[in-house]
């Protein structure tokens, strides 16, 4: 878990946009999901680039989407966090 911060620190999002459509067999879960995605929504759409889109559907079952994804990193700086991963699980003390 550890290496997967470390990693996660040296990528920079430069534009996301998540697209979904989903449904569930009874319309009331749809709703309560859809319900529970809307503050996400609506906190993470900005003028940056970054947009959240959920479309329910209530009246069959379905899951689709799409997503474009712009990420800026520089190898090298993946390779430290990499190499204390291995330290840590290969290292002298195994």
């Amino acid at each position: 878990m550890n290496l997967v911060k470390e990693l996660l620190k040296h990528l920079h999002f430069k534009r996301a946009v998540i697209i979904a459509e989903f449904g569930f067999d009874d319309p009331a879960e749809t709703g309560q999901v859809y319900g529970a995605l809307l503050p996400i929504m609506y906190s993470v759409n900005s003028p940056a680039g970054f947009k959240l889109v959920a479309q329910p559907q209530f009246d069959h079952r379905c899951l689709k989407g799409e997503a474009d994804v712009h990420i800026h990193v520089t190898p090298v700086s993946l390779v430290i966090p990499i190499l204390g991963f291995v330290w840590q699980t290969f290292g002298p003390k195994r």
